[in-house]
């Protein structure tokens, strides 16, 4: 995807949500706002260090919980898939411009290829 958009994959900062290793995100859940909120503070370095205007999140969840914890409320644009499925994806913003794209998680739906 990365070089498809012109970008070098190895020098784009890329990380999960949560750093704890698991086979699925259900294996997680109870602990996960424990596990974002010790997590998300080297995220919110990064984005600000770096000076991040797009943040891309795969799976409606993530992308929930990134824009609340960078309160980008903003909806900015929408696609819908064109087929019974009509999955979603969007983009919204924040008050310092930062954007944050969520998409179908790939195993869901082969948005790569």
């Amino acid at each position: 995807m990365m070089g498809l958009l012109g970008f070098n994959p190895a020098r784009v900062p890329m990380s999960n949500l949560v750093f704890k290793r698991s086979s699925d995100a259900k294996s997680i859940q109870p602990e996960l706002p424990k596990l974002i909120e010790d997590c998300w503070p080297v995220h919110e370095k990064l984005i600000s260090d770096l000076g991040t205007k797009v943040v891309l999140c795969f799976e409606r969840g993530t992308g929930a919980k990134v824009r609340k914890l960078l309160q980008a409320s903003e909806l900015v644009d929408e696609v819908r898939e064109r087929n019974n499925r009509r999955y979603r994806s969007y983009t919204h913003v924040n008050s310092e411009g930062v954007a944050v794209v969520t998409v179908i998680h790939g195993s869901r739906f082969p948005w790569y290829v």
